[in-house]
């Protein structure tokens, strides 16, 4: 006969629910660099607590509990008072077996509720707990309970009705801050975000100019220019806005510059300027988001190109641990002088990423590329695939390691009488220590490798470089 753990605890007031059931926390779909645990020493604290909780646990039996109903309902309550969701998971069906009038359909709703939120399907959770208001409005801990499903599904406006009535009611201190607290996440999603980077350039090459000086053609002979070294930097500098709409939809604005700036080499300074708006819609798994842009380059300090265009983007987490993404993008360029470049480019990814816990992640993608020309000859198509690794260390440190490897087909013979094809390899390796900053500023040193082996000769080359990048989101 099955044994049932149950731990036999003595009754909360209706607040204290509110008080030991902290809200699911939102799965970030950042790149979780900076959101690992700093030591391994509060994971072994909670495997100490577990085993001293565990010290406590009363085995009964199924049918002690069926034949004892305020048993089974104390322990349900205790194991939802306690956000036990394992233990919520398992009293749940044998409290179900009860007759109908041993049930409390209002205990029965918020262990559902529980459970609804612990497997991920917050549109139950949210129902189940909408249901037990509309019947009492004055249960606070339901209407907490609310409030934070609804934030984690990204219905905000909701969540902030509901914790604006929380707000006027008369509350103890600390659910009072906790309601404070969720107000303030609510201000801050509808905040602008800012991010900023930038790192030391010396580039050793900055005219592309071939490993080979001189090319025989026909009669003639080509002499290309020699290499040329500059000294700069590179940095990018963004902001966004998500402006919630209605029931997870919002509106998107964003705006960027990024380039390289070098001082002893003007004639070489690139910048590209963006700015687009758009529309999406997110809950605690899915962010799809359709942003219209438009994008400027200026090259030389003259303008270079313009191109419009709409960006695609659909992430889903299949579980907590488990996350697949895409991105697609549609462009028209069109250029200032060198019009023969004109045409439509279309982009696609495919990408996964597995977080096995909070100290480690791994990614791995595939991306395909079309670009159109009117000199076919600078038309291509690439077809790319990339990996990587990212993980916590001892004494603060930290490290990701990527790699990238594509091939490049072009469309036609050039002014050599080559078709182009580029094998392109790339790795990069960063390091930093989080005890490390100035204000609020992290260093990475980062150590980045990348090489184009090219049938053609002028586009064959390697380029191997070590900075520190600087950078900060706020």
């Amino acid at each position: 006969m099955r044994l049932i753990p149950l731990i036999t605890l003595t009754l909360f007031s209706s607040i204290a629910v509110a008080q030991n059931v902290p809200p699911a926390p939102v799965r970030d779909t950042a790149t979780p660099d900076e959101k690992l645990p700093d030591t391994a020493e509060r994971a072994a604290a909670d495997k100490n607590q577990a085993r001293q909780q565990n010290a406590q646990v009363l085995q009964v039996t199924e049918a002690e509990l069926l034949a004892d109903p305020p048993l089974l309902a104390n322990a349900l309550d205790s194991a939802i008072i306690n956000g036990d969701a394992d233990a919520v998971a398992m009293l749940l069906p044998i409290y179900r077996k009860l007759p109908a009038d041993k049930q409390d359909k209002m205990l029965l709703r918020f262990g559902e509720a529980m459970k609804a939120r612990a497997d991920g399907d917050l549109s139950r959770a949210i129902a189940r707990l909408r249901e037990m208001i509309a019947e009492d409005p004055s249960l606070q801990p339901v209407r907490l309970h609310l409030a934070m499903a609804l934030l984690a599904d990204h219905q905000d406006e909701a969540a902030r009705t509901q914790l604006e009535k929380l707000r006027s009611d008369e509350l103890p201190e600390d659910i009072r801050n906790i309601v404070s607290q969720a107000l303030d996440t609510l201000r801050e999603r509808q905040s602008w975000t800012f991010n900023a980077s930038g790192y030391y350039r010396h580039d050793k090459n900055i005219n592309d100019a071939p490993r080979q000086r001189e090319r025989q053609v026909g009669n003639g002979k080509w002499t290309f220019p020699e290499r040329k070294s500059a000294h700069g930097v590179h940095f990018d500098v963004s902001a966004e806005r998500r402006i919630p709409i209605h029931n997870g939809f919002y509106g998107q604005v964003e705006a960027g510059i990024n380039g390289d700036w070098f001082w002893d080499a003007h004639n070489f300074d690139d910048f590209r300027l963006r700015t687009g708006a758009g529309v999406g819609w997110q809950n605690s798994r899915w962010d799809i988001s359709l942003t219209p842009f438009i994008q400027r380059r200026i090259y030389s300090n003259k303008g270079y190109s313009t191109n419009f265009g709409t960006d695609a983007n659909i992430s889903y987490w299949l579980t907590p641990r488990w996350r697949l993404s895409s991105s697609m993008q549609a462009m028209h360029k069109n250029h200032d002088t060198r019009r023969w470049l004109n045409g439509n480019q279309y982009y696609g990814s495919l990408n996964v990423l597995f977080a096995p816990n909070a100290r480690q992640y791994w990614f791995a993608g595939a991306n395909a590329m079309r670009s159109q020309a009117r000199d076919s000859s600078d038309a291509f198509k690439r077809y790319g695939i990339s990996a990587g690794w990212g993980q916590e260390w001892g004494w603060g440190m930290s490290s990701r390691l990527s790699g990238n490897f594509a091939y490049r087909p072009y469309d036609s013979k050039d002014f050599f009488g080559i078709v182009r094809k580029d094998h392109e390899y790339g790795a990069t390796l960063s390091l930093w220590n989080r005890n490390l900053y100035f204000w609020g500023i992290t260093p990475r040193l980062t150590f980045s490798w990348d090489k184009t082996k090219s049938n053609h000769f002028y586009y064959d080359n390697h380029n191997m470089d070590v900075y520190l990048e600087f950078s900060k989101s706020f």
